[in-house]
């Protein structure tokens, strides 16, 4: 009995789990330690991730939200200084930008487009640089110094939207182009730009999945074409002469007279 009374305390007094296997196989327990310290630490980064991401997701669906309630020059602006660094203030700006060129506010436009262009984000930048040309074209109205730069700046535009396969806005690259060096006198480099841009978007009307863009592209490439049609026509119209001026009436005295 005594036996048995000693072998039962022996055994609750035994080591077991970690301590056990410590004095079995010390090597084994060392290495099932440090297993179990690496799933720990593992388990509280992805925590930490998780809970960042979390956090991130929250911050750029208010971001967003503001953005999307944003009306005026000043509501994007504000979303700008909230947001400072983000993918979402850079749009802010731009759209900012697009208001001040609706205003006719167009120092302060370019200034706003010319951000936009020098964005890391290729999709902002290739719309920052087609405002800049925009704001070129009108001020080219007035002065005719600023067609060229036009003109470059829709160059520009061109290269980084086929860098993009952005169709639509590659054509919005030619037709201004072609606006701008017909209204510089030169219509011959307007007409191949047009043809470039037909040929550019031709594929688009072979395939069902495009016809919507191919449609859309293709009446602004038309409308092109008639007003470069009808500068054509208005510079090959001969230049009337001046009507000779009927003879002045006699006055009344002089018709007296007579």
């Amino acid at each position: 009995m005594a036996t048995a009374n000693t072998n039962s305390t022996n055994r609750k007094n035994a080591p077991t789990g970690l301590a056990s296997l410590d004095n079995a196989h010390p090597e084994i327990s060392h290495w099932i330690r440090r297993v179990l310290l690496v799933v720990i630490a593992v388990l509280a980064v992805i925590l930490v991730v998780r809970q960042v991401r979390a956090s991130h997701d929250a911050s750029t669906a208010k971001a967003y939200a503001a953005l999307a309630n944003a009306v005026t020059f000043e509501d994007f602006e504000r979303v700008a200084a909230d947001f400072a660094g983000t993918t979402v203030a850079q749009q802010a700006q731009l759209a900012a930008a697009k208001d001040l060129f609706a205003q006719g506010n167009y120092p302060l436009a370019a200034d706003r487009f010319a951000a936009a262009a020098a964005s890391g984000n290729e999709i902002l930048s290739l719309q920052g640089t087609l405002g800049q040309a925009a704001v070129c074209e009108v001020l080219g109205q007035q002065d005719a110094s600023q067609l060229p730069k036009a003109i470059e700046f829709f160059k520009t535009a061109g290269g980084k939207a086929a860098t993009l396969g952005q169709t639509s806005a590659q054509v919005d690259a030619m037709l201004g182009q072609v606006r701008c060096y017909r209204q510089s006198g030169d219509a011959t480099k307007s007409q191949e730009l047009l043809d470039a841009a037909k040929k550019l978007i031709a594929p688009l009307g072979k395939n069902k999945g495009d016809a919507s863009e191919f449609s859309a592209l293709n009446r602004e490439v038309s409308g092109a074409e008639d007003a470069l049609a009808a500068y054509a026509l208005a510079e090959a119209a001969p230049v009337s002469a001046e009507p000779t001026p009927a003879p002045a009436e006699p006055a009344p005295a002089e018709k007296a007279a007579n």
